[in-house]
Protein backbone atom coordinates (compact mmCIF):
# COMPACT_ATOMS: atom_id res chain seq x y z
CA UNK A 1 0.00 0.00 0.00
CA UNK A 2 1.29 3.41 -0.95
CA UNK A 3 1.01 5.73 2.00
CA UNK A 4 3.80 8.55 1.34
CA UNK A 5 2.00 11.38 1.40
CA UNK A 6 -0.91 10.41 4.01
CA UNK A 7 -0.77 11.07 7.71
CA UNK A 8 -2.54 10.11 10.64
CA UNK A 9 -3.45 10.21 14.48
CA UNK A 10 -5.78 9.01 16.67
CA UNK A 11 -7.24 9.91 19.89
CA UNK A 12 -9.39 8.05 22.36
CA UNK A 13 -10.99 8.91 26.20
CA UNK A 14 -13.33 7.03 27.78
CA UNK A 15 -15.03 10.18 28.71
CA UNK A 16 -17.73 9.66 32.15
CA UNK A 17 -18.00 5.96 32.26
CA UNK A 18 -15.44 4.11 34.48
CA UNK A 19 -14.24 2.00 31.28
CA UNK A 20 -13.46 2.14 27.51
CA UNK A 21 -14.74 -0.31 25.34
CA UNK A 22 -13.33 1.61 22.24
CA UNK A 23 -10.57 0.28 20.08
CA UNK A 24 -8.33 1.72 17.30
CA UNK A 25 -5.82 0.74 14.65
CA UNK A 26 -3.32 2.71 13.31
CA UNK A 27 -1.45 0.73 10.67
CA UNK A 28 0.08 3.04 7.85
CA UNK A 29 2.54 0.49 6.43
CA UNK A 30 -1.16 -1.51 5.66
CA UNK A 31 -2.63 1.28 4.24
CA UNK A 32 -5.07 0.20 7.50
CA UNK A 33 -7.46 2.66 10.44
CA UNK A 34 -9.99 1.57 12.28
CA UNK A 35 -12.21 2.21 15.23
CA UNK A 36 -14.24 -0.51 17.15
CA UNK A 37 -17.05 -0.13 19.94
CA UNK A 38 -17.71 -2.79 21.82
CA UNK A 39 -21.04 -3.31 23.82
CA UNK A 40 -21.86 -6.10 26.11
CA UNK A 41 -21.01 -5.55 29.37
CA UNK A 42 -18.02 -3.78 31.15
CA UNK A 43 -16.14 -7.07 31.15
CA UNK A 44 -16.90 -7.88 27.76
CA UNK A 45 -17.25 -4.90 25.33
CA UNK A 46 -13.58 -3.84 25.36
CA UNK A 47 -12.53 -7.70 24.48
CA UNK A 48 -15.17 -7.65 21.15
CA UNK A 49 -13.58 -4.27 20.25
CA UNK A 50 -9.77 -5.68 20.50
CA UNK A 51 -10.98 -8.30 19.04
CA UNK A 52 -11.93 -6.57 15.95
CA UNK A 53 -9.26 -4.60 15.26
CA UNK A 54 -6.46 -7.26 16.04
CA UNK A 55 -8.38 -9.79 13.80
CA UNK A 56 -8.70 -7.02 11.14
CA UNK A 57 -5.21 -6.21 11.01
CA UNK A 58 -4.05 -10.05 10.65
CA UNK A 59 -6.00 -10.77 7.92
CA UNK A 60 -5.55 -7.56 5.96
CA UNK A 61 -1.74 -8.53 6.40
CA UNK A 62 -2.00 -11.43 4.67
CA UNK A 63 -2.92 -9.96 1.91
CA UNK A 64 -7.41 -10.69 2.46
CA UNK A 65 -9.81 -8.10 1.18
CA UNK A 66 -10.84 -5.69 3.92
CA UNK A 67 -14.57 -6.79 3.35
CA UNK A 68 -13.69 -10.61 4.12
CA UNK A 69 -11.54 -9.49 7.02
CA UNK A 70 -14.17 -7.89 8.89
CA UNK A 71 -16.34 -10.95 8.29
CA UNK A 72 -13.74 -13.18 9.77
CA UNK A 73 -13.61 -10.82 12.92
CA UNK A 74 -17.00 -10.94 12.90
CA UNK A 75 -16.65 -15.51 13.22
CA UNK A 76 -13.88 -14.77 15.25
CA UNK A 77 -15.93 -12.67 18.31
CA UNK A 78 -18.70 -15.47 17.85
CA UNK A 79 -16.31 -18.07 18.63
CA UNK A 80 -13.92 -16.80 21.25
CA UNK A 81 -16.48 -17.63 23.99
CA UNK A 82 -16.35 -20.80 23.24
CA UNK A 83 -12.74 -20.39 23.75
CA UNK A 84 -13.33 -19.15 27.72
CA UNK A 85 -12.89 -15.15 26.11
CA UNK A 86 -15.59 -12.98 26.54
CA UNK A 87 -19.03 -13.47 26.91
CA UNK A 88 -21.74 -15.16 24.53
CA UNK A 89 -23.38 -11.72 23.98
CA UNK A 90 -20.85 -9.04 23.26
CA UNK A 91 -20.03 -7.40 19.80
CA UNK A 92 -18.65 -4.46 17.78
CA UNK A 93 -19.08 -2.25 15.82
CA UNK A 94 -16.61 -1.19 13.61
CA UNK A 95 -15.65 1.30 10.35
CA UNK A 96 -12.39 0.92 8.91
CA UNK A 97 -10.46 2.68 5.99
CA UNK A 98 -8.20 1.47 3.92
CA UNK A 99 -5.77 3.16 1.34
CA UNK A 100 -3.40 2.80 -1.42
CA UNK A 101 -2.02 5.83 -2.47
CA UNK A 102 -5.11 8.49 -2.32
CA UNK A 103 -7.64 6.04 -3.28
CA UNK A 104 -10.19 4.68 -0.46
CA UNK A 105 -12.15 1.97 0.91
CA UNK A 106 -14.41 2.49 3.57
CA UNK A 107 -16.46 -0.37 5.47
CA UNK A 108 -18.35 -0.89 8.30
CA UNK A 109 -21.08 -2.41 10.20
CA UNK A 110 -22.65 -0.85 12.75
CA UNK A 111 -23.30 2.85 13.77
CA UNK A 112 -19.30 3.92 14.27
CA UNK A 113 -19.05 6.33 10.88
CA UNK A 114 -16.28 8.09 8.50
CA UNK A 115 -16.67 11.88 7.44
CA UNK A 116 -15.11 13.46 4.87
CA UNK A 117 -13.81 16.99 5.35
CA UNK A 118 -12.97 18.88 2.21
CA UNK A 119 -14.04 22.26 3.11
CA UNK A 120 -17.40 20.97 3.88
CA UNK A 121 -18.11 17.87 6.08
CA UNK A 122 -19.38 14.45 4.47
CA UNK A 123 -20.62 11.44 6.53
CA UNK A 124 -19.55 8.66 4.16
CA UNK A 125 -21.16 5.90 6.55
CA UNK A 126 -24.74 5.33 6.60
CA UNK A 127 -25.53 3.82 10.67
CA UNK A 128 -26.51 0.28 10.89
CA UNK A 129 -29.05 1.05 13.19
CA UNK A 130 -33.37 1.27 14.30
CA UNK A 131 -33.35 5.47 13.98
CA UNK A 132 -31.63 5.12 10.26
CA UNK A 133 -33.90 3.11 9.23
CA UNK A 134 -36.86 5.21 11.04
CA UNK A 135 -35.46 8.21 8.71
CA UNK A 136 -34.64 6.74 5.53
CA UNK A 137 -38.89 5.54 5.45
CA UNK A 138 -39.50 9.54 6.94
CA UNK A 139 -41.00 8.41 9.67
CA UNK A 140 -38.87 10.48 12.07
CA UNK A 141 -37.21 13.93 11.12
CA UNK A 142 -33.26 14.18 11.86
CA UNK A 143 -33.86 16.50 14.59
CA UNK A 144 -36.02 14.02 16.75
CA UNK A 145 -33.72 11.42 15.29
CA UNK A 146 -31.15 13.43 17.36
CA UNK A 147 -33.03 12.81 20.72
CA UNK A 148 -34.56 9.51 19.82
CA UNK A 149 -34.51 6.79 22.88
CA UNK A 150 -33.68 4.41 20.30
CA UNK A 151 -30.51 6.06 18.70
CA UNK A 152 -28.56 3.43 20.53
CA UNK A 153 -30.39 0.55 18.95
CA UNK A 154 -28.22 -0.86 16.41
CA UNK A 155 -29.38 -3.76 13.52
CA UNK A 156 -25.98 -5.59 13.53
CA UNK A 157 -22.42 -5.90 14.49
CA UNK A 158 -19.71 -7.99 14.60
CA UNK A 159 -20.72 -10.92 16.81
CA UNK A 160 -24.04 -10.81 17.30
CA UNK A 161 -25.85 -9.59 13.98
CA UNK A 162 -29.53 -9.44 14.38
CA UNK A 163 -29.90 -9.79 10.57
CA UNK A 164 -30.04 -13.12 8.88
CA UNK A 165 -26.52 -12.63 7.31
CA UNK A 166 -24.19 -9.99 8.11
CA UNK A 167 -23.74 -7.26 5.82
CA UNK A 168 -20.42 -5.02 5.70
CA UNK A 169 -21.42 -2.13 3.44
CA UNK A 170 -18.51 -0.35 1.77
CA UNK A 171 -17.91 2.86 -0.20
CA UNK A 172 -14.69 4.11 -2.01
CA UNK A 173 -13.63 7.26 -2.97
CA UNK A 174 -10.30 9.36 -3.94
CA UNK A 175 -8.65 11.72 -1.08
CA UNK A 176 -7.71 14.75 -2.70
CA UNK A 177 -5.29 17.25 -1.49
CA UNK A 178 -5.51 19.41 1.46
CA UNK A 179 -8.71 16.75 2.49
CA UNK A 180 -9.02 14.42 5.59
CA UNK A 181 -11.01 10.93 6.47
CA UNK A 182 -12.23 11.37 10.10
CA UNK A 183 -13.25 7.56 11.85
CA UNK A 184 -15.34 7.81 14.60
CA UNK A 185 -17.14 5.81 17.61
CA UNK A 186 -21.02 7.18 18.28
CA UNK A 187 -19.64 8.50 21.21
CA UNK A 188 -18.29 11.62 19.43
CA UNK A 189 -21.97 13.08 17.62
CA UNK A 190 -23.50 11.59 20.70
CA UNK A 191 -22.87 15.22 22.43
CA UNK A 192 -21.76 17.17 19.40
CA UNK A 193 -23.94 18.65 17.06
CA UNK A 194 -23.23 18.17 13.09
CA UNK A 195 -22.40 22.42 13.09
CA UNK A 196 -20.23 21.91 16.02
CA UNK A 197 -18.66 19.03 14.37
CA UNK A 198 -18.13 20.96 11.11
CA UNK A 199 -16.48 24.36 13.17
CA UNK A 200 -14.13 21.97 14.97
CA UNK A 201 -12.67 20.78 11.48
CA UNK A 202 -12.92 24.62 9.86
CA UNK A 203 -11.18 25.58 12.84
CA UNK A 204 -8.34 23.13 12.36
CA UNK A 205 -8.01 22.90 9.00
CA UNK A 206 -4.15 23.67 9.13
CA UNK A 207 -3.20 22.02 12.36
CA UNK A 208 -1.92 18.47 12.62
CA UNK A 209 -3.94 15.59 12.84
CA UNK A 210 -3.25 14.94 16.68
CA UNK A 211 -4.40 18.44 17.65
CA UNK A 212 -7.73 17.97 15.31
CA UNK A 213 -8.27 14.44 17.29
CA UNK A 214 -7.51 16.22 20.91
CA UNK A 215 -10.13 19.15 19.74
CA UNK A 216 -12.73 16.96 18.45
CA UNK A 217 -12.85 14.84 21.55
CA UNK A 218 -12.58 18.15 23.71
CA UNK A 219 -16.00 19.75 21.96
CA UNK A 220 -17.41 16.02 22.76
CA UNK A 221 -17.01 16.70 26.24
CA UNK A 222 -13.85 15.09 27.07
CA UNK A 223 -14.04 13.47 30.31
CA UNK A 224 -17.01 14.40 30.62
CA UNK A 225 -18.52 12.99 27.83
CA UNK A 226 -21.58 10.67 28.27
CA UNK A 227 -19.38 8.02 25.95
CA UNK A 228 -16.30 6.62 24.79
CA UNK A 229 -14.83 9.06 22.45
CA UNK A 230 -12.78 7.95 19.62
CA UNK A 231 -11.22 9.36 16.58
CA UNK A 232 -9.16 8.93 14.20
CA UNK A 233 -8.11 11.47 11.41
CA UNK A 234 -6.37 10.50 7.91
CA UNK A 235 -4.95 13.37 5.64
CA UNK A 236 -3.81 13.52 2.91
CA UNK A 237 -1.18 16.18 2.73
CA UNK A 238 0.42 15.74 -0.92
CA UNK A 239 -0.78 19.34 -1.37
CA UNK A 240 2.57 20.85 0.55
CA UNK A 241 4.91 18.92 -0.98
CA UNK A 242 2.78 19.56 -4.62
CA UNK A 243 2.93 22.83 -3.98
CA UNK A 244 6.56 23.33 -2.74
CA UNK A 245 7.56 21.66 -6.40
CA UNK A 246 5.30 24.16 -8.14
CA UNK A 247 6.73 27.23 -6.19
CA UNK A 248 10.48 25.71 -7.55
CA UNK A 249 9.36 25.43 -10.84
CA UNK A 250 8.02 29.12 -11.14
CA UNK A 251 11.35 30.22 -9.87
CA UNK A 252 13.21 28.59 -11.93
CA UNK A 253 11.04 30.03 -14.87
CA UNK A 254 11.32 33.43 -13.86
CA UNK A 255 15.26 32.65 -13.38
CA UNK A 256 15.36 31.97 -16.91
CA UNK A 257 13.04 34.53 -18.22
CA UNK A 258 15.42 36.98 -16.67
CA UNK A 259 18.48 35.61 -18.23
CA UNK A 260 16.42 35.51 -21.57
CA UNK A 261 15.75 38.92 -21.03
CA UNK A 262 19.31 40.19 -20.32
CA UNK A 263 20.19 38.45 -23.28
CA UNK A 264 17.98 40.39 -25.90
CA UNK A 265 18.62 43.42 -24.18
CA UNK A 266 22.74 42.55 -24.81
CA UNK A 267 21.63 41.42 -28.38
CA UNK A 268 19.93 44.16 -29.04
CA UNK A 269 22.58 46.39 -27.66
CA UNK A 270 25.92 45.13 -29.06
CA UNK A 271 24.79 42.38 -32.16
CA UNK A 272 23.27 39.38 -30.76
CA UNK A 273 24.12 37.49 -27.72
CA UNK A 274 26.47 34.31 -29.30
CA UNK A 275 28.16 37.45 -31.01
CA UNK A 276 28.73 39.08 -27.82
CA UNK A 277 29.49 35.39 -26.01
CA UNK A 278 32.39 35.12 -28.79
CA UNK A 279 33.71 38.32 -28.08
CA UNK A 280 33.78 37.68 -24.47
CA UNK A 281 35.69 34.35 -25.27
CA UNK A 282 38.03 36.12 -27.22
CA UNK A 283 38.87 38.66 -25.14
CA UNK A 284 39.84 35.53 -22.88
Amino acid sequence: MKTETLTSAARTDPGSRSNNQDSYLVAPDLGLWLVADGMGGASAGDVASRIASESVRESCSQGESLVAAIEKAHENIRGSHVRGIGSRTMGSTIVAAQLDGSDYEIAWVGDSRAYLWDGKIKQLTRDHSWVQRQLDEGVITPEQARVSPDRNVITQCLGGSFENKLVVDTVRGHLHEGERLILCSDGLLRDLSDEQFANVLERNAGGSDDELAANLIEAAGGSRASDNVTVVVISQRGYARSTGKRVAFLLGMLVTLGILVSLAYFGSEKGTWHEQIQKWLNAE
